[in-house]
C-alpha cells in the first residue's frame, strides 16, 4: 500500500510540474530588424483584381542592405490550388518622391499551390529610400 501511494504521489508531482508556466519564449536579439508588417494596409503596395483572385502579399519588411542600400521583402502567397505565375514592378523614390530609376521588368515567379514565397528587392543607389510595388497575375 506504502509502495502504490509513493508512486500516486510522485505522478500527482510530475503533473503538477507539468503545469507549471514558464517564460521559455526566445527574445530576438537587441539590434533584430523589426518584424515584419502586414502589407494589406500599406499604401505603397497595390494588386490588381487578377492577382487578388490567385494571391495575396502577406507581409512586407525594410532593412538596410549592402552599403546603405534599402532591402524590402515580401511574403508572395498562392491562395489556390493551381499553380500560378504572378508578376512585380517596383518603383524607387527619393525621400521627397521623385523616381530614382527606372523600373526593369522582372521575370514573373511561379508559385505552386499553397506555396508562400519571398520577393527580395535591392534599391538601385542609396539614394532611393522609399518605393511603390505594384504586382499583378501574370496570364500563362
Amino acid at each position: 500500500m506504502r509502495g502504490i501511494f509513493c508512486f500516486s504521489f510522485l505522478g500527482l508531482a510530475l503533473a503538477m510540474a507539468g503545469c507549471a508556466t514558464h517564460d521559455n519564449f526566445p527574445q530576438p536579439p537587441p539590434n533584430a530588424p523589426a518584424p515584419a508588417a502586414s502589407a494589406a494596409n500599406d499604401k505603397r503596395i497595390t494588386t490588381n483584381p487578377s492577382f487578388d483572385a490567385v494571391a495575396r502579399v502577406l507581409s512586407v519588411s525594410e532593412s538596410p542592405g549592402l552599403e546603405g542600400f534599402l532591402k524590402v521583402e515580401f511574403q508572395i502567397q498562392n491562395t489556390t490550388q493551381s499553380v500560378q505565375s504572378v508578376g512585380y514592378r517596383i518603383n524607387w523614390t527619393d525621400r521627397n518622391g521623385a523616381p530614382v530609376d527606372i523600373a526593369s521588368p522582372v521575370p514573373p515567379m511561379t508559385l505552386m499551390p499553397g506555396e508562400t514565397a519571398p520577393v527580395v528587392a535591392l534599391a538601385p543607389s542609396p539614394v532611393a529610400t522609399d518605393f511603390r510595388a505594384s504586382f499583378f497575375r501574370v496570364n500563362r
